[in-house]
């Protein structure tokens, strides 16, 4: 289950990642927006990664495949 979890974190964000991108070229209401659903994913990001890594399992999976 955990590993489900860190994997939704990771999909997290990507999701972040893009609305940063398109936030930097949007203007206006539209760059509001992408900047309020950036930081929802990121904080879901930070709180699916906090659960996640709660496993010993989980966390040396993390260790090692990160960078």
């Amino acid at each position: 289950m955990n590993w489900i979890i860190l994997i939704i974190a990771g999909l997290c964000e990507c999701g972040f990642t893009f609305c940063l991108g398109k936030a930097n070229l949007a203007t206006g209401r539209a760059a509001i927006a992408w900047h309020a659903v950036f930081v929802l994913l990121y904080a879901l990001s930070m709180v699916f990664l906090a659960k996640a890594t709660k496993s010993p399992q989980v966390s040396g999976g993390c260790f090692l495949f990160l960078p």
